[in-house]
């Protein structure tokens, strides 16, 4: 289950700054840069020596061809990560000809702004995998496939980490969303194959590199948590996670894709028996299997949905996930096809889902996107923290001061009170970011404090003779006396 108290550690340098917007590579595909030419980038000596260039453990991700409208913002968070997909069949076109200059030139330019970077690595399709692509989408990005001769995929995986260890990088995932037939086409014994053998690449080119899943999508991820609490004998509160889970997808998809609504643990267990769902739950179960025989060091999760769903979601993994591997989400964001809600409340959620991560021990978040894509597959839908017109949102302000309270190693925790939901950040000072879980809560005041409702709104400073009254929206208080503050406040 969920870790008590965890340290938010940074690996080091491997965190990739990254807000993506959509599922990973539902972004349109990356325009080739100047010249294809095999790009050699010198590390500096301090990424030589594998020093942490990472500041916390919030990143984002960004779509390429808007890097120069992103850099300004990333900047300003301060240090992250990102992460950066290195794809086999666009590395090397045809047998012996290698082009590195797209993946070189993104760790490259991450890293001049402060950011780390985590590296996919995928096969694609092409000369390398049989048959033809399935699911092309933008440039050349499609699903990847097993490889046809697991000596150039080896290669491949030799070439990519010996290449990218020099430049920082400490992780490596195999594969994005196995369970998407748009990432992978393959069977859950053939991707546990490529793993192993990908993993035996990377540590015989990089012993100390962590070897990451490549995760299940966040609309997959739901099935998977609903049947882990039917087989518990859990059954309603498997339904209510369920509807609470989905809420947002019931009715905007069709045929074998739809995700329906349920009402009692008969009718989910007939949503649960679908291909869908099916195909979801086998390729968890292929990914646990693998875990728990060693084979990943990193477990990855991938949300988009209600926020409500996330700390039932991040206990049922952590109980199915080894004691010693971390947890990390390379893909945190929000799905939702409504864009009249208002800034305060994807503001709120934002928050809740961060902290919410945080709090359960994740070690390290990227939110997706960084900006508002409205021209990618799911740009309609998913939540950047900066508009597409290039305006920062109050949900960025507030991403960047959560990036701030988790900075140096801060030690995060979740609030312990049926009355309010949040964590405490031990660092350097002391930080509280709460909600009430219902209602209102009033807070007596404390000394030496100062606080911000996060959508902007000051509440109070430096004295700290202002009462406080929790409600939906977080609050952010800090203060330098010790974390052990909040706990007797919240008790």
């Amino acid at each position: 289950m969920g870790h008590a108290r965890s340290v938010v550690a940074l690996v080091a340098a491997t965190c990739a700054f990254g807000i993506l917007a959509g599922c990973t590579t539902s972004l349109p595909a990356e325009p080739p840069d100047d010249e294809p030419t095999e790009s050699t980038i010198e590390p500096s000596a301090e990424e030589s020596e594998g020093l942490d260039r990472s500041a916390h453990p919030l990143g984002a991700k960004w779509v390429w061809a808007e890097f120069d409208k992103a850099k300004p913002f990333l900047a300003e968070l301060g240090g992250g990560h990102t992460y950066v997909e290195v794809v086999l069949c666009n590395v090397q076109s045809a047998p012996g000809v290698w082009d590195w200059s797209v993946p070189d030139s993104q760790v490259s330019r991450a890293r001049d702004i402060g950011f780390g970077s985590l590296v996919k690595l995928r096969t694609g399709r092409c000369w390398a995998t049989p048959g033809f692509p399935k699911h092309l989408r933008g440039q050349g990005v499609t699903e990847s496939a097993m490889p046809q001769d697991m000596a150039v995929y080896a290669d491949f995986v030799d070439q990519a980490v010996r290449r990218y260890t020099e430049l920082g990088v400490t992780e490596f995932a195999i594969e994005n969303e196995v369970s998407s037939p748009y990432f992978w086409d393959g069977t859950p014994q053939e991707y546990a194959t490529l793993a192993r053998a990908a993993a035996e690449a990377i540590h015989a080119a990089a012993p100390d590199a962590l070897v990451v899943d490549a995760s299940v999508s966040s609309a997959a991820t739901g099935y998977v948590v609903a049947d882990g609490l039917i087989s518990q004998g859990k059954e309603a509160e498997a339904v209510d996670f369920y509807q609470t889970y989905y809420e947002r997808r019931f009715g905007t998809r069709s045929g074998d894709a739809s995700i329906d609504a349920v009402s009692s643990p008969e009718e989910l267990r007939e949503e649960l028996v679908r291909p869908g769902p099916v195909r979801a739950i086998s390729y968890m179960r292929a990914i646990d299997e693998l875990l728990a025989q060693g084979v990943f060091q990193v477990r990855q999760v991938h949300f988009y949905e209600n926020w409500q769903a996330l700390p039932m979601t991040l206990d049922y993994i952590r109980g199915n996930t080894p004691d010693d591997v971390p947890m990390e989400m390379w893909e945190l964001g929000i799905w939702h096809d409504d864009r009249t809600i208002p800034d305060d409340q994807r503001t709120a959620e934002v928050v809740k889902a961060t902290v919410i991560a945080l709090g359960a021990g994740v070690q390290k978040v990227l939110w997706l996107p960084l900006l508002d894509n409205p021209n990618g597959r799911q740009g309609a839908t998913l939540y950047g923290l900066v508009s597409p017109s290039g305006e920062p949102r109050g949900s960025l302000n507030s991403y960047m001061l959560l990036a701030r309270a988790a900075a140096d190693h801060a030690i995060v925790a979740p609030v312990a009170s049926e009355r309010v939901m949040g964590a405490t950040f031990d660092s350097t000072s002391s930080t509280l970011v709460a909600w009430a879980s219902m209602g209102e809560v009033p807070l007596p005041p404390i000394s030496d404090a100062t606080g911000t409702i996060l959508d902007d709104q000051t509440w109070m400073s430096g004295t700290g003779d202002v009462p406080v009254t929790l409600g939906s929206q977080p609050v952010l208080m800090t203060t330098s006396g010790a974390v052990t503050v909040f706990d007797e406040l919240l008790r």
